[in-house]
C-alpha cells in the first residue's frame, strides 16, 4: 500500500507517513476480524469487571463479611452499577487511545504504542468504584451470640440433668391435658369430666412438686437455682390448678361463667409464668451443653 499524500510506500509501523506526515488512519480490517475484535473487548471488559468486583468483595470483607463470596454476593443492584461503570470507562479509554480498543490493537493490527489512555479510565475504575462499592455494601447481621454454657457433661450432670429433663416433660404433658379441660368448663360443655380431669391434673402436679423438690442436682451447673425456680413454677400452677378445679366443679353443678376462683388461679397462673421464664433462662444454657431440648415456659 502506498501514501495517498506522496505516494511513497507505506510503513505499517508509523500511523502516519515519515515523510509528508499523511494520517493514515486505522488500517483496514482484516476479513471475518470484527467477531473476534468484539470477542476481545467483551473479555477485556469482564476482567475489569472482575476486578473491580474482587476490590468491593475484598474490601466488604474487611468490613465484616465471612468471606468473598458473601460480600459480593450482597452487593445487589451494586453490580449493575459497577458493569455500567466499567463500560463506560473502557469505550472512554478507547477514545483517548485514538479509537483504538484492545481487540482492535491485538487482531487488527493496530498500533500498539501509546496504549496507557486506553488502560488508565478502567484502572481508575477498578481502584475507585471497586472501593466505594465495598463501603457501600451492606454488611452481615451477625446474629445473637451463642450463650456459653458452664456445664461440664460429666456422667452425673447428664444423668441429673436428664432426670430434671423427664420431669420437665411430664409437666408439660399435664398442662396439655389442662387446657383442653378449661377450654371444656369455660364453655360450659360437658363440665363433669373437665372438673374431673381438673383434679387428676392437680394430683400429677402435686406430685411432680414434690419430686422437684428431691431432684439431685449438684452435678450440674448452677443446679440448686434452676431447681429452685423448677420448684417455684410448679408450686404456682398446683395452687392455680386448684383454683380451677373449684371454679370447674361449681360450673358442672349449673353455674357457668368465672367466679373468684377463677380470678385466684389467674393469679396464681401469672405468678407461674413468671417463675417459668426465670427457670428457662437458667436452665436452657445448661440442656445444651448436655444435649437436651430446650425450654420455654408454655412447655413446663
Amino acid at each position: 500500500m502506498y501514501c495517498p499524500g506522496c505516494g511513497t510506500a507505506r510503513d505499517g509501523r508509523y500511523p502516519s507517513c515519515p515523510w509528508c506526515g499523511t494520517s493514515f488512519g486505522p488500517p483496514p480490517a482484516r476479513a471475518g476480524a470484527g467477531f473476534a475484535v468484539l470477542a476481545v473487548d467483551i473479555v477485556s471488559c469482564g476482567g475489569v469487571y472482575a476486578a473491580g468486583l474482587a476490590v468491593a468483595g475484598l474490601v466488604a470483607t474487611g468490613r465484616g463479611a465471612e468471606g468473598l463470596h458473601a460480600a459480593t454476593a450482597r452487593l445487589g443492584w451494586l453490580h449493575l452499577l459497577l458493569a455500567a461503570a466499567v463500560l463506560v470507562a473502557y469505550r472512554l479509554g478507547a477514545q483517548l487511545a485514538g479509537g483504538r480498543t484492545l481487540g482492535r490493537i491485538l487482531l487488527e493490527g493496530a498500533a500498539a504504542t501509546g496504549t496507557v489512555p486506553l488502560f488508565a479510565p478502567a484502572v481508575v475504575t477498578t481502584l475507585v468504584l471497586g472501593t466505594l462499592t465495598g463501603v457501600t455494601a451492606p454488611p452481615v447481621r451477625a446474629g445473637p451470640a451463642p450463650v456459653p454454657s458452664t456445664a461440664s457433661p460429666t456422667t452425673d450432670g447428664r444423668t441429673q440433668a436428664i432426670g430434671l429433663d423427664t420431669l420437665i416433660a411430664a409437666s408439660s404433658n399435664s398442662r396439655t391435658r389442662l387446657r383442653t379441660a378449661l377450654a371444656d368448663a369455660d364453655r360450659c360443655v360437658d363440665a363433669e369430666a373437665a372438673a374431673d380431669t381438673l383434679r387428676q391434673v392437680t394430683a400429677e402436679r402435686d406430685g411432680q412438686l414434690s419430686r422437684a423438690r428431691e431432684l439431685p442436682v449438684d452435678a450440674i451447673p448452677n443446679g440448686r437455682t434452676i431447681r429452685d425456680h423448677l420448684v417455684a413454677a410448679l408450686a404456682h400452677s398446683v395452687a392455680a390448678d386448684r383454683a380451677f378445679t373449684a371454679w370447674a366443679d361449681n360450673v358442672a353443678s349449673g353455674r357457668c361463667g368465672q367466679d373468684a376462683n377463677y380470678a385466684e388461679a389467674g393469679r396464681a397462673s401469672t405468678a407461674a409464668t413468671a417463675a417459668k421464664r426465670s427457670f428457662c433462662s437458667a436452665w436452657n444454657p445448661v440442656a445444651v451443653g448436655f444435649g437436651l431440648p430446650t425450654r420455654t415456659e408454655d412447655e413446663v
